[in-house]
C-alpha cells in the first residue's frame, strides 16, 4: 500500500511538471501592438490582457491607451468553463440585480488564445470594392482573438481609465472611435 501511495505522488508530480502547472508558455502580447501590426490573413497563438467589453452586440478586448481599436472575442473554443463562468458573473453582476440584460461591467483579464488579423477579401470583389474594403470581422473590429484558456479575471480597478463613468458611455476612453 504504501509503494501504491508514493508511485501516485510520484506520477501526479511528473505529470504536473510535464504539463508546467498549467502554466502558459507564451509570453504576454501587448493588445495594442498586435492590433497596430496585424496583416490580412495573419494568425498567431498569444496571451494578452486587457478590458472586457461584453453586451449584446458582442463580447470585445480592448485598453485605454489604444482608444478606439477593439478586438473582437470568440469563446467556443474555451476548455476549461470554470473561469470563463466566473468571468461572466462578473460581467453580468450590474444587471442581475435589476433582471435585465444589456451591457456588462468591464472586467480585467489575461487570454491565451489565436490572434487573428483582419480577414483577407474576397477574390472575386472587383477592383474598386476592394479598394474601398474594410477589412473587419465586424462593425467594430478588424482583429479577432478566438479564446483557448482565461488565465485571468479581476474587477477593473478603480483608476482604470476603462472604469465606467457615471455619463454617457461614448465619453469613456476604452470606447472612443478615433
Amino acid at each position: 500500500m504504501r509503494y501504491k501511495s508514493q508511485s501516485f505522488a510520484l506520477i501526479t508530480f511528473l505529470v504536473m511538471a510535464q504539463s508546467g502547472m498549467g502554466q502558459s508558455h507564451l509570453d504576454r502580447s501587448s493588445l495594442c501592438k498586435l492590433q497596430a501590426n496585424a496583416r490580412e490573413g495573419e494568425r498567431q497563438e498569444v496571451q494578452v490582457e486587457g478590458v472586457l467589453l461584453a453586451g449584446l452586440e458582442g463580447a470585445y478586448l480592448v485598453v485605454a491607451h489604444c482608444s478606439g481599436q477593439a478586438t473582437m472575442l470568440d469563446f467556443e473554443q474555451v476548455k476549461d468553463h470554470k473561469k470563463l463562468d466566473r468571468m461572466w458573473r462578473m460581467v453580468d453582476r450590474p444587471n442581475s440585480a435589476r433582471g435585465v440584460h444589456g451591457d456588462g461591467a468591464p472586467v480585467l483579464v489575461v487570454f491565451e488564445g489565436e490572434f487573428y488579423g483582419p480577414p483577407v477579401p474576397d477574390q472575386r470583389l472587383p477592383g474598386p470594392i476592394k479598394k474601398v474594403y474594410y477589412p473587419g470581422w465586424d462593425n467594430n473590429a478588424t482583429t479577432k482573438l478566438v479564446v483557448y484558456r482565461v488565465l485571468s479575471v479581476r474587477e477593473l480597478p478603480a483608476n482604470d481609465p476603462c472604469k465606467p463613468a457615471k455619463s454617457n458611455p461614448t465619453d469613456w476612453p476604452c470606447f472612443q472611435k478615433e
